[in-house]
């Protein structure tokens, strides 16, 4: 079923200026398992662009306007005719399975694009880790886990946490999108603000849940340069969108701090503070049954001091929101927030020991996943949720 589609299928490399990387990926496309038309497509035509495609005897189109980041994407979407187009970045490498599990995807699925995993990787190919990268993939695991078929609740989930799908790994059906373009009101993020556009229109996203795309972060990428040239201040996507036209609250839900890197920073010290939290507990509860405290009273203590110690690092530690004011209304709805999670927690584990009759082991942890994922949401959209301003460095 691949190879039918593949007939279908076109990867379209955005090339621009003079980048070292673009022979690598050209040559990571050549040897992919299914084979498939592959076009460099160029708003920026220089010497370089043009021998790297000689070398494997690829063309080169030219975008004749220059109209950004948004210009090339779109361009390069019509630009080769096909149904199935990848946009590959000329940065980046594709593991040779790629495609072949792309297009597996459309042929099992209904989806208007497919995406897949990455792993960052440096200047000369191998595999490195960032705060960046760590958090992207902590966001993927506990939104999505093991779904290749994703709409509704969970996509919703899995976007408003910030851009944690790599655009370079996206194929798009381009007979389901019909008039879809990307929007040219950002220079930054706009794939970011697509795929919102796109799960608010009702449409399926596909995933293969692999690590299929080698993805490289470096001073030399457009966006580091546009990071490097944008203002401080408030933006208007969830990680690192230049501003542009102001959005609907009913169409674009709110950032969870200005930037990727705050956002890194919040769900680190969301971990870390449940973490201190879980360890206060526990002594608390020990130390008094050591005294002779009934374990119920105990339990009821080492609870209300989780909470209220919760409360005070995660608003002023995860949260940045100092000052005494309205410190009680967002108590009160912290208190809540505590409340509904310790019920989620009741009900997923009625379902999966009670009903499906899994073990405490692996019930334990989906039960984790899903009270941990919206104890952090209930948080960020509820209790704290005029908590937007930049997060100061950790010490």
């Amino acid at each position: 079923m691949p190879e039918d589609l593949s007939r279908q299928h076109a990867f379209v490399v955005l090339a621009y200026q003079a980048s070292p990387f673009l022979a690598d990926c050209l040559g990571s496309l050549a040897a992919q398992t299914v084979k498939s038309r592959i076009l460099v497509a160029t708003s920026t035509p220089n010497d370089l662009i043009a021998a790297a495609a000689a070398a494997l005897g690829l063309g080169v189109i030219v975008n004749p306007e220059r109209q950004g980041i948004a210009g090339d994407f779109n361009f390069g979407l019509r630009a080769s005719g096909a149904r199935f187009v990848t946009l590959a970045h000329q940065d980046d490498t594709y593991a040779p399975d790629f495609l072949e599990r792309s297009l597996a995807e459309f042929a099992a699925h209904e989806g208007s694009l497919c995406f897949t995993s990455y792993v960052e990787i440096d200047d000369a190919g191998r595999p490195m880790r960032s705060k960046v990268s760590f958090a992207k993939h902590a966001i993927e695991g506990l939104t999505l886990g093991d779904h290749h078929v994703l709409r509704g609740a969970r996509l919703r989930a899995f976007l408003s946490l910030g851009n944690a799908l790599p655009c370079s790994s996206v194929t798009y059906d381009l007979a389901r999108l019909g008039d879809f373009a990307f929007s040219t009101d950002f220079v930054s993020n706009l794939d970011w603000d697509a795929w919102w556009r796109l799960q608010v229109a009702g449409h399926t996203f596909l995933r293969a849940p692999y690590p299929l795309v080698g993805r490289r972060h470096n001073d030399l990428t457009e966006t580091s340069r546009l990071l490097r040239m944008a203002p401080a201040g408030p933006r208007i996507s969830p990680c690192s969108a230049a501003p542009g036209p102001r959005r609907s609250p009913k169409s674009s839900p709110r950032p969870i701090g200005p930037g990727t890197e705050a956002q890194v920073q919040r769900l680190l010290r969301f971990g870390l503070t449940g973490l201190l939290t879980t360890a206060i507990a526990y002594g608390v509860m020990a130390g008094l049954m050591r005294l002779g405290v009934h374990y119920l009273v105990a339990a009821a203590a080492s609870w209300a001091s989780s909470l209220c110690v919760g409360f005070a690092i995660n608003r002023r530690f995860t949260f940045g929101i100092r000052g005494a004011e309205r410190s009680r209304r967002d108590f009160g709805f912290y208190a809540l927030g505590a409340v509904l999670q310790l019920l989620l927690g009741m009900a997923v584990y009625s379902v999966l020991i009670g009903q499906w009759r899994l073990s405490v082991t692996p019930a334990f942890a989906i039960n984790l996943v899903f009270t941990t994922s919206f104890s952090f949401l209930f948080m960020r959209f509820v209790t704290f949720r005029r908590a937007a301003q930049p997060l100061r460095p950790a010490d």
